[in-house]
């Protein structure tokens, strides 16, 4: 699939996140700081590519990271980094096209969630949740034959 069937796919996914989150989470500031994580997972399975996908995660990246940074919170900043790194350093297709990819984002929020006390490590990292939904999303649109509609 190219760029563009992949943007919108994980357009539609994380406004359906963004929806879900605002309704059901207990900040409902939460919901579009969801939607746009989902829709980021839905294109970081294609950064290791040197294309469109891997300079938009370059760009947003720092500019997000600059912002949290100039708002005093280290930690997320760092997240988006080795997030970045993780990918960028992975031959395509590799690791981040495993459905092990969303499976431990989930473990790793679930235990977060669930056993604060025995991981505080991931006790911040829920939004692994809706980032796998998004890679999750990124598979099922690499399964489905190319069209000539986009």
């Amino acid at each position: 699939m190219n760029f563009k069937e992949h943007a919108i796919a994980g357009l539609a996914t994380g406004l359906v996140v963004a929806g879900g989150a605002y309704y059901f989470l207990p900040d409902p500031r939460l919901g579009p700081v969801f939607g746009l994580i989902a829709f980021a997972g839905s294109l970081a399975p294609d950064i290791d590519t040197g294309s469109i996908p891997s300079r938009m995660f370059a760009w947003a990246g720092i500019a997000l990271s600059i912002l949290l940074l100039h708002q005093n919170s280290p930690e997320p900043a760092a997240y988006i980094g080795i997030v970045y790194m993780a990918f960028s350093a992975d031959k395509h297709r590799g690791f981040s096209h495993k459905w092990i990819l969303p499976i431990t984002c989930f473990l790793i929020a679930g235990a977060g969630i669930y056993y604060p006390d025995i991981f505080p490590l991931f006790r911040r990292l829920f939004w692994l949740i809706p980032f796998g939904l998004g890679i999750i999303t990124h598979f099922i649109i690499d399964k489905i034959p190319p069209t000539k509609i986009i």
